[in-house]
């Protein structure tokens, strides 16, 4: 052991002198015995300020770092490999260096919002495929110093400035007590950046803008994430923006970036172009693709392909296009293309030329109309199945024909052909109103992609089942649907579908109301389609709808405005989202484009979307003259209620909803509580109970809450300009004042319009309350021996376990003289369990939901030929014998959705289908405390109490004895 060894300890606790230390530092560079054992005597101090931590101090503690400690979990589970770095810093070096700014180069492709990170450097380079740089020189001591300074941000961005990801969980973890200021939120979305979740960086990014539009940091990262979401020209755009603000390096930087996106994207249109005019020529004339342009592997040019064949009048016409099909089945597998041409070639062209003549007519659009069902009555009789398939196609005649078509495609074996007729089969299902079945026909075609990819098709398939599934709400399955298709389309460099998946993207980001990410989508859609009016009316007021819900009035007002400078008249959607910027951010013109939009709405305009134009103008006026605009209103519901469009048009359901919210939040406004309590029990059909109610209702700025005491006497609380939505958690939106009138009610029932009948906390857990779906005498269970339905122990297909898990035991306390009906494993069907529910009286479902945010939520159970769900459609329209008592043990399961017009969800299915009552939780419930639980709970509605009562009691004693603290507080019942 040497002498420098025996320093270690001193040099460890900062005792030597400066020369000693350097001394010590030169040494620790050959000496392995010596790392190691500073490794130890640092895990030591480490663990034994934890131990001083622990043991209770006879003075206050200090403050709480508003970040974490480095624990030994930084020190050797992510600097591990940089400890030998804390040897090599001299006094006066890299100490004050964190951010590597005395680089020649930075590591890091974003911006890091520190001010002593600002000054541009160059990016280094990196060869192709080298990893970031990893093991880089981590300066402890000057780590160690901001950690003293409390500066979480500084050391985030001394980890980011490495550029390693295996440092992005502990930056974020600085970053998470810190609050949301424009420099930290870009600080966090430059770690989610570099992570590769550039959906996740927008959002904080946007954030900061909101707060510091210019802020260059958070500009710069907004840029590269639009380019990481491949949406190339928005992201130039921006960064051309920040060229022009002329930072010193940053601008030049900006400007080459600018530049090779912007020519990158232009060779890919460029490249589109071509092939589209070379399909062009081959469907034409028979001209085969370059080498090069078939190099692309466009999809599109299958799909000319088989118009060339259809549309060659000789068998030599056609066998000249063999080497082609044979290029194009070894891009895509399989013989089937060379196949055909062969067959096709083989004919009896005296009878197919003249037929195939006819069709070159039809596709060229040269066929008069009333010889195109000559055509297709022809072909229907004749043995050329490939004409007949893209005649009906062309003639948009499929549906009417879809067994000829179907028996075609089959016949055919070209995998092309089954994806198009799976698609056909859908459109027909979904002009009789069969989404749900439509959506099991593109999830089979989907697993024929999976196994013989026709990309042409496929990402046809996926827009259409990302369409569908967004009607049907189902927003996870429509984004990952939509997600898919984005991505074929552009790695086939398609530009057409491109622009088919942007707009399903937007609009779904629109309806999850993740603004920051509609905003991308739109921002590249309305570059590819500038000039287009229509477009630009429908983005800018599918925008100004979202800004709305985000209640940022400012910008709905600029993306109205904006849809108005089109200078064509506003849709109802329009016109609707004008009513509402109308209330906070007025301006002169609104009425006369109300009124415009009214006198000159295209003669296409629907029934309802017409009612839809009288809406906006009488929301508009009610704020202006109250009788005026109550009389435009009452007028509308009675056209509507005296019509039979209620029953078969959910846009007309949507519009009376719509309506009685005006009134009744006008009535509200005005004090007139009473009259809004008139109304709230109008919409349901039923006058509302005299005492013992809360009735409350949400519409983007406004709220109204109304309480009946338990002596009748009424309280009103209306807001008109809430900054922010309802929370989740509705705990407080009763004031006191109103409790009290409620205490001395034996159960308080709440009548809360969509979207606030799903939320726990409405009122305190010592009050015994239920949400009711509608008013009136609730029904009863028939007299007799009662029938306890247990679903349980469900056979989950593989890949719901792998999403959802395993489910746990489920332990039933069954009534002494209960029938007991069990279904376990695969006996637990949709249709079975359906069947079994009719007559019984109480219910217990265990098993998974998929709470979509449409009323489409649904039971997982064993699958069931193509399908594996109970949906709430299924259920709602059941009628439920028994009218039993429904506990639903799925997590989550009393989620409804965001839907205004409607209760949604699955509590809401089993009311309106008959049940008395439903119990179901918001939170995830762990099974074998939720089994306890809901026994004891319906142990006690057989013992005589009301369920608000015995779900009260019950849950009291839980909290009071400790159990449940988590997830009780969200047990909701529903009446």
């Amino acid at each position: 052991m040497s002498a420098h060894c025996e320093r270690l300890e001193r040099f460890a606790d900062g005792e030597l002198a400066p020369d000693e230390a350097e001394a010590f530092r030169e040494h620790l560079l050959e000496c392995a015995r010596c790392q190691a054992g500073l490794g130890d005597l640092l895990q030591l101090k480490m663990m034994a300020s934890r131990h001083v931590e622990r043991l209770p101090a006879p003075l206050p503690a200090p403050p709480r770092r508003a970040f974490p400690r480095w624990g030994m979990a930084a020190l050797v589970g992510v600097a591990c490999a940089a400890l030998l770095a804390l040897v090599l810093v001299r006094p006066g070096a890299s100490r004050t260096d964190p951010w590597l700014m005395r680089e020649p180069e930075r590591r890091l492709e974003m911006r890091l919002a520190l001010a002593d990170a600002e000054p541009h450097r160059p990016l280094a380079a990196r060869r192709m495929g080298q990893e970031p740089s990893r093991g880089a020189r981590l300066p402890l001591e000057t780590l160690a110093e901001l950690e003293r300074n409390d500066d979480g941000a500084g050391l985030a961005a001394a980890l980011l400035a490495r550029n390693d990801k295996s440092l992005v969980a502990q930056a974020l973890e600085y970053l998470a007590p810190l609050p949301g200021t424009p420099r930290n939120e870009t600080l966090r979305a430059t770690a989610l950046l570099l992570e590769g979740s550039p959906e996740e960086a927008l959002r904080h990014l946007e954030r900061a803008l909101d707060q510091e539009p210019t802020l260059p940091p958070a500009l710069w990262n907004k840029a590269l994430a639009l380019r990481e979401l491949d949406l190339l020209e928005p992201s130039a755009r921006l960064f051309l923006d920040i060229a022009q603000r002329g930072e010193p390096g940053w601008a030049q930087e900006a400007r080459q970036r600018a530049e090779t996106l912007r020519a990158a994207e232009q060779a890919r249109i460029q490249r589109w172009k071509s092939v589209v005019s070379a399909g062009r020529a081959l469907a034409a004339n028979g001209t085969p693709p370059s080498a090069e342009l078939l190099a692309e592997r466009a999809p599109n040019f299958r799909l000319y392909f088989y118009d060339a064949v259809r549309t060659r009048t000789s068998p030599e016409q056609v066998q000249a296009l063999l080497p082609l099909a044979r290029q194009l089945d070894q891009q895509a597998g399989g013989d089937v293309l060379a196949r055909y041409v062969e067959r096709i070639a083989a004919s009896d062209f005296a009878r197919r030329a003249p037929l195939a003549q006819a069709y070159g007519q039809l596709r060229q659009g040269t066929l008069p109309p009333e010889q195109v069902q000559a055509l297709i009555a022809r072909l229907l009789s004749s043995p050329e199945g490939d004409l007949l398939m893209g005649a009906l196609v062309y003639a948009k005649a499929v549906g009417r024909h879809l067994e000829d078509f179907e028996a075609r495609a089959e016949a055919s074996q070209d995998p092309w052909f089954r994806l198009l007729a799976a698609q056909e089969r859908a459109a027909a299902q979904v002009a009789r109103g069969q989404e749900e079945e439509a959506r099991q026909t593109l999830l089979g075609a989907r697993s024929l992609c999976a196994t013989t990819p026709i990309e042409y098709r496929c990402q046809f398939i996926e827009m259409e089942l990302a369409g569908i599934e967004s009607k049907q709400l189902r927003l996870d399955e429509a984004e990952v649907a939509a997600e898919q298709a984005w991505r074929r389309a552009r790695a086939t460099n398609s530009r057409d579908k491109e622009e088919l998946a942007l707009g399903h993207l937007a609009q779904l980001a629109r309806l999850r109301d993740d603004g920051p990410l509609a905003r991308a989508w739109f921002a590249e859609l309305l570059m590819r389609r500038e000039g287009d009016k229509e477009y630009e009316r429908f983005a800018h007021q599918s925008l100004a709808n979202l800004a709305l819900s985000e209640l940022r009035f400012d910008l709905a007002r600029v993306e109205l405005d904006r849809a108005m400078a089109t200078e064509l008249p506003l849709t109802f959607v329009g016109t609707l989202a004008l009513a509402d910027i109308s209330r906070q951010r007025p301006t002169p013109g609104d009425e006369a484009a109300l009124l415009r939009a009214l006198a000159e709405a295209p003669a296409s305009t629907t029934r309802v979307q017409r009612l839809l134009l009288r809406h906006s103008l009488g929301r508009f006026t009610i704020e202006r003259d109250r009788q005026k605009g109550r009389a435009l209103l009452e007028q509308l519901l009675q056209e509507l209620e005296s019509s039979d469009v209620l029953t078969r048009d959910e846009d007309a359901q949507k519009l009376r909803a719509y309506t009685f919210t005006s009134l009744i939040l006008d009535a509200g406004k005005a004090g007139d509580h009473g009259a809004a309590l008139e109304l709230f029990g109008r919409e349901q059909g039923h006058p509302l109970p005299g005492r013992c109610l809360v009735a409350a209702t949400e519409d983007s700025e406004r709220s109204l809450l109304i309480v009946r005491g338990a002596a009748g006497q009424l309280l009103g609380y209306h807001e008109g300009a809430r900054r922010s939505p309802l929370p989740e958690n509705l705990s407080g939106f009763v004031p006191g004042e109103a409790l009290a009138a409620l205490q001395g009610c034996e159960k308080v029932e709440a009548f809360a319009r969509p979207p606030l009948m799903d939320r726990p906390g409405l009122l305190p857990a010592d009050v015994a309350w239920s949400y009711r779906l509608r008013a009136g005498p609730p029904p009863a269970p028939p007299m007799g021996r009662g029938i306890h339905l247990v679903v349980k122990d469900v056979a989950l297909s593989s890949e719901r376990v792998r999403t959802l898990g395993q489910l746990n035991a489920w332990s039933t306390a069954f009534g002494p003289t209960e029938e007991q009906r069990v279904l376990l494993g695969t006996e637990a069907t949709p249709s079975r369990v359906l069947a079994a529910m009719r007559d019984a009286t109480d219910i217990d479902l265990v098993t998974h939901g998929l709470l979509t945010a449409s009323r489409f939520s649904s039971l997982v159970l064993a699958k069931e030929g193509m399908s594996d769900e109970l949906g709430a459609g299924h259920i709602r329209e059941q009628h439920l014998e028994g009218a039993p008592l429904v506990v639903l043990a799925a997590c989550r399961a009393a989620r409804g959705a965001h839907i205004l017009h409607e209760p949604s969800g699955l509590p809401a299915a089993f009311i309106q289908a008959g049940a008395r009552a439903v119990l179901a939780a918001t939170e995830e419930i762990p099974d074998l405390e939720a089994a306890a639980f809901f026994n004891a709970v319906r142990e006690r509605i057989r013992q005589g109490s009301s369920p608000a009562s015995a779900l009260r009691d019950e849950r009291r004693q839980w909290l009071a004895e400790g159990k449940g603290q988590r997830w009780l507080g969200g047990v909701l019942l529903y009446e």
